[in-house]
């Protein structure tokens, strides 16, 4: 294991932040609305799956392994939100997105929920200013504006 260098942690010391909201994640399919009990994962392993590259990858993965289950099987990795909800519009594929984006767009995207018994950690969306710097009155209204949109989210998308 190495040590943070002493350039890393006197930038870490001089930042602060603060949570906005954390995102809770939703497996996705085409669709209607979806009610009933959780589908088992195990099933699912098997469906071709498009998820985005990154940490939500490992997030999905790490979430059927903790099932003592295979990854799923990933056809198609993207950095693109648009073609992986186009992929999923189209029936043919699984895929997972943030419930606040879910509970947004998923009449436009033609997207739904799907109750699985697997669980994704969430991912944090927040702000990081300089300690003891002066905001300026733009970045203020942007941060107050920031809060203020998503404080409807913090306990809905759970």
């Amino acid at each position: 294991m190495t040590t943070p260098s002493s350039a890393y942690l006197a930038l870490i010391a001089g930042l602060c932040s603060a949570a906005l909201i954390s995102r809770f994640r939703r497996a996705i399919i085409s669709g209607g609305v979806c009610f009933g009990a959780p589908t088992p994962a195990q099933p699912l392993v098997d469906e071709p799956w498009c998820i985005n590259i990154g940490r939500l990858e490992a997030n999905v993965i790490s979430a059927f392994h903790a099932k003592g289950l295979e990854a799923p099987r990933q056809i198609v990795t993207t950095n693109s939100n648009q073609l992986k909800h186009a992929l999923v519009a189209t029936g043919q594929f699984l895929s997972v997105t943030s419930a606040s984006r879910l509970r947004l767009s998923n009449k436009r995207l033609g997207l739904r929920p799907l109750k699985v018994d697997i669980a994704i950690p969430p991912s944090r969306v927040g702000l990081v200013t300089l300690r003891g710097r002066t905001i300026s009155p733009a970045a203020q209204l942007f941060i107050d504006s920031a809060r203020k949109l998503t404080r409807p989210f913090a306990n809905k998308d759970q």
